[in-house]
């Protein structure tokens, strides 16, 4: 799969909105401003295909169109995704920023095209792989991960730190001992701040929550403990 150049996409939106070709701009803070006011009146459709393989895989792009979405109010992103976990992408902040509205449009055509431009240890479309299914999990985790404030990523350490000492058949520790261990450690003063930093997990599915007859609350992560096992290690390395 050929991926796109930001001085593409500068060049094609250059073009869009009748800049000369002699007097291109090429910063992308004034094409944004440009843009803004040549759109302030009218809507400016952006389509992108498979905008999961390239945000993760061009960081620069990404920040272009998070740029441009939050600063042109006109603008109206379509985009296709090819994975069923891409919302794992975006983080509650940056999904209110895109307004994002999903519809499951399967074409059920198999990848064909795709297959020929990914490798087996990094494409998404090797959907049977065990590899895949790791390496996907660990790019979710870290990109929500990185989304949310320093005490919150605090706790979701404290989370996977508990979540590999348990004892209980599916990894299960209660909610309770969470709740103790980040008093301990200073990062919450209550439960209720601690269930608003656990929404953002809940959200993108890293974790669950479930109650017992008695009314006990535990707490599961929602991926393999080789993926912790990575993901911490990615975050000691930083």
């Amino acid at each position: 799969m050929e991926l796109i150049k930001l001085t593409d996409i500068i060049g094609s939106l250059n073009k869009a909105i009748g800049i000369e070709s002699d007097s291109v701009v090429s910063n992308e803070a004034e094409l944004i401003n440009l843009l803004k006011e040549f759109f302030a009146d009218r809507d400016f459709f952006l389509l992108v295909h498979s905008i999961d393989i390239l945000y993760l895989k061009n960081g620069k792009v990404r920040k272009f169109i998070d740029n441009l979405v939050a600063s042109v109010p006109r603008v109206r992103l379509l985009a296709t995704v090819d994975h069923i976990n891409s919302p794992l992408l975006w983080s509650l902040t940056e999904s209110s920023t895109y307004r994002w509205l999903w519809f499951h449009v399967a074409t059920f055509s198999p990848y064909l095209v795709e297959r020929k431009h990914s490798s087996s240890q990094s494409s998404i479309f090797t959907t049977g792989s065990k590899s895949w299914k790791q390496s996907t999990n660990l790019l979710a985790v870290k990109q929500v991960y990185n989304s949310v404030n320093s005490n919150a990523q605090k706790i979701f350490l404290m989370i996977l730190k508990l979540y590999m000492e348990s004892r209980s058949r599916n990894s299960t520790f209660t909610f309770y001992s969470l709740y103790l261990s980040c008093r301990e450690e200073f990062l919450v003063n209550s439960e209720v701040t601690l269930r608003e930093h656990l929404a953002e997990f809940k959200y993108h599915n890293l974790i669950k929550m479930t109650k017992a007859s008695d009314g006990a609350e535990s707490i599961q992560v929602i991926f393999d403990k080789e993926t912790v096992k990575r993901f911490n290690d990615s975050v000691g390395e930083e």
